[in-house]
């Protein structure tokens, strides 16, 4: 996409404007970012959905006269649903772009994003008076309203704040609101990490919160350390051909503290191509549900000719992709493909037999094989 180009979902702004000034640094209120935005999907195909198995699904009761809120998890029963007050309950779901392809078709509106920036599409229900209570979250999130009305108030950021106690939910002891908005259908509401927010339905009303991921640097370093261990031969050892004598057998000397601080500096100075096929892997790997492979696999003649009937390759939506230069990273493997066929793959979910025609014999063979292990499925085509 063009970074210059002016956004409606922006509320006017480039992509270029946005992360220089508003990334990580500050929120954005737009009205009417979406033009007759509806939503996705109705109130009781959510509830549905929390009724499934796999699905990340919560409740919220709020108790306002208490000032407590009561999480329950699920998967629930449709009957759960009817048990509930009238008012001051929400209903959340997770992950819902990985369960329904015009929600995931929403992260199209943050497409200036890098995708493993990207987490998750959760969608929420809220009745008059719903809410999650007033907390900070450790990510950035796009807040898309949908139906109904919900009042956001947002405040100043607080080191170390003070939580409610016996509480499940992190909710905020000390809530002082700063700004508000009154969030109709269309509006958006970027906030980034660290904003103390407090968002309350004033009518039966409906959040799509795209939200972001950040690796844990903690994380971080522990896969990187594990990967430079993995690739070390047995037999390297700490070598010092230069270490100066002791004057003290006891001290640990600046010489010393160099010496290991030099090694280590040393392992990690790695080309770009090594630092990528790591990156990549990680970044794409431990989906949140595992496939399970294909019953009967499929050649590449059959394979192709259920493409000419009319059928398209689906990759899983929980399968994330990326890719560098002529590498396609897939659910934590990397596969070297020949001309941009990496980007292709990494860029298109679905493959139909026009996409499929341009690809090459190799990677169609790649495909034949992810089919099979349950990375993509065959369907009819749109």
């Amino acid at each position: 996409m063009n970074p210059d180009q002016p956004l409606t979902f922006l509320g006017g702004l480039t992509a270029r404007e946005f992360m220089r000034d508003y990334w990580q640094k500050k929120p954005l209120f737009v009205p009417n970012a979406l033009p007759g935005f509806s939503g996705t999907l109705e109130a009781d195909e959510l509830a549905g959905l929390a009724c499934e198995e796999l699905a990340d699904s919560r409740i919220v009761v709020h108790d306002p006269e208490q000032q407590r809120w009561q999480l329950r998890r699920g998967p629930f029963q449709p009957e759960d649903f009817s048990q509930l007050p009238e008012e001051y309950w929400t209903l959340l779901v997770t992950d819902v772009d990985q369960w329904h392809a015009e929600t995931e078709h929403l992260l199209e509106q943050i497409a200036f994003i890098p995708r493993w920036r990207v987490d998750d599409v959760m969608i929420s229900y809220a009745t008059p008076g719903g809410s999650v209570g007033p907390h900070v979250d450790q990510y950035d999130v796009f807040l898309l309203q949908g139906p109904g009305r919900r009042r956001w108030q947002i405040a100043s950021p607080v080191e170390n704040p003070e939580l409610l106690p016996e509480h499940e939910l992190a909710i905020l002891a000390d809530f002082e609101p700063e700004q508000e908005w009154i969030t109709q259908a269309g509006d958006l509401l970027y906030l980034p990490p660290g904003i103390p927010h407090y968002g309350v339905a004033l009518e039966p009303a409906m959040t799509w919160s795209l939200g972001m991921r950040a690796p844990a640097l903690a994380d971080l370093v522990t896969a990187h350390a594990e990967q430079i261990a993995d690739t070390l031969p047995a037999d390297a050892l700490l070598r010092d051909p230069e270490l100066p004598p002791s004057e003290n057998p006891w001290q640990l000397s600046p010489e010393h503290i160099d010496l290991f601080r030099n090694h280590l500096h040393a392992l990690l100075q790695q080309p770009e191509n090594v630092w990528a096929a790591w990156l990549g892997r990680w970044l794409t790997g431990s989906p949140n549900h595992w496939p399970a492979p294909a019953d009967a696999p499929l050649d590449i003649d059959s394979l192709q000719e259920q493409l000419a009937a009319g059928q398209a390759l689906y990759r899983a939506p929980w399968v994330r992709t990326l890719w560098h230069e002529q590498t396609l990273f897939i659910a934590g493997e990397a596969l070297t493909l020949p001309g941009d066929d990496a980007q292709t793959l990494a860029t298109h979910s679905t493959i139909d037999q026009q996409l499929w025609r341009q690809l090459d014999p190799a990677s169609r063979q790649q495909l034949a094989t992810l089919l099979a292990k349950g990375l993509y499925a065959l369907g009819d085509a749109e």
